[in-house]
């Protein structure tokens, strides 16, 4: 692991260290000692080193760590020591009393820096070099987890700057968006002032009215979220555990008393004005008002938007999606049904056990049609967060035309009681 450039020793690693030298200076005597890390690896001419601190004897003082404008050893002396990286072992043997002892702190046969001692006068025993051995061996291992801990706190310190970066864009996007929204509501508020007297151009007006309603609240609870992760002191602790902002209900669900019309009504506006732009025939076979049912209405509106959404997308022109009750087959006193079904491309029998998969698309991802794959994910979520069933029949039991198989989607709600 080589030490980067812009490396600066933790004051944790800094106390080690004294600590340690301390207690060496008590077992071995020493002259002059320093210990140094490398930035990179070296070559003969030597590069910059990074200075963990120098000291003397213990009568001479004990240089506090690191000094700055501290001398680094010869560059021959780490030359020497990658040249012959070998764990444990004294790399330059003294021949004369004022050479100096140099061993290398090691891991994985990688050197990260040199543990450097002199004595004058006296020759270097067996048992001290043993002991010097172990005491590199030592600050070899606090090295590298501070110089893990310096590269995991330089990487997210990027993290959080991309992530920030991206908030701004979000906000600069939510910003441009909000103008155009604004314009297209009042567009849509003239429209129903000025076909007040005509009953199919004025749903037409409302749905575009009530749509964008439904944006500009989206907008407003995605912004508030980015407001909040900006404004927060993001720490490494608080990044690793964040989770990203969702305009989905998070938590557990309030479920209230609702019938299927009240969600559907609106929707079959929308779709309608879709399904009439395809040439498809969009059917609502609900005859007279369904037993209520618990539910989220948020949650249920986008449960009951997806699945529509992809019927009428994966239907071709002059085909048919139609809305029915269904009992439940085991118990259809306590359910309450909704059949929504296609006669469209079909869903193939491999891709069946895969479709609420985040992102699995199967065969689809290879035709023009576009998606995300995340709808049926967020569909059977919310379903399962609602206490409700959800279950897929393709081909279409209903369907005629083997190129056009088609699918059922079949959703049950719990009925409310009372």
């Amino acid at each position: 692991m080589a030490v980067p450039l812009e490396y600066v020793p933790s004051p944790e690693l800094m106390t080690l260290c004294q600590s340690q030298i301390r207690l060496l200076q008590q077992t071995v005597t020493m002259d002059w000692g320093g210990l140094y890390l490398t930035p990179a690896p070296l070559q003969t001419g030597g590069e910059t080193v990074v200075t963990l601190g120098e000291w003397g004897t213990p009568d001479s003082g004990f240089t506090s760590l690191p000094r700055e404008g501290a001398d680094a050893p010869e560059p021959e002396l780490f030359s020497s020591a990658l040249a012959n990286p070998l764990p444990a072992k004294v790399l330059a043997a003294p021949q004369e009393r004022e050479q100096p002892l140099v061993l290398p702190l090691l891991h994985q046969e990688q050197v990260l820096g040199l543990l450097v001692t002199q004595r004058y006068g006296a020759a270097w025993q067996e048992g001290e070099r043993r002991q010097l051995e172990l005491f590199a061996q030592t600050l070899a291992i606090a090295c590298l987890w501070d110089l893990r801990q310096f590269q995991l706190r330089r990487g997210w310190r990027w993290e959080r700057q991309r992530y920030q970066q991206a908030q701004e864009q979000w906000r600069d996007l939510l910003h441009q968006l909000k103008n155009p929204l604004t314009a297209l509501r009042t567009f849509g508020k003239l429209l129903l002032r000025r076909w007040s007297g005509d009953a199919k151009l004025q749903s037409l007006a409302e749905g575009i009215e009530r749509e964008g309603q439904h944006l500009q609240e989206l907008l407003e609870r995605f912004s508030e979220e980015r407001d909040t992760d900006l404004s927060t002191d993001w720490s490494i602790e608080a990044l690793s555990g964040a989770e990203p902002p969702l305009l989905l209900p998070q938590g557990a669900l309030s479920l209230t008393p609702l019938r299927w019309e009240e969600i559907l009504q609106p929707i079959l506006l929308a779709e309608g004005a879709i399904a009439q732009e395809k040439a498809i025939t969009l059917s609502c076979q609900l005859d007279g008002p369904l037993p209520a049912v618990l539910a989220h209405p948020p949650s249920l509106r986008e449960v009951l938007s997806n699945i529509l959404d992809n019927a009428l997308k994966y239907t071709p022109s002059q085909g048919t999606v139609t809305l029915s009750p269904c009992a439940h087959p085991q118990n259809p006193e306590q359910w309450q049904g909704l059949a929504i079904a296609d006669t469209g491309y079909g869903i193939p029998l491999a891709d069946q056990p895969h479709i609420f998969e985040r992102r699995y698309r199967g065969q689809q991802a290879e035709g023009d049609i576009p998606g995300t794959g995340l709808g049926l994910a967020i569909v059977q979520d919310l379903m399962t967060r609602m206490g409700g069933e959800l279950e897929v029949i393709s081909p279409n039991p209903e369907s005629r035309n083997p190129e056009w198989p088609g699918s059922v989607f079949r959703l049950w709600l719990l009925k409310a009681r009372g």
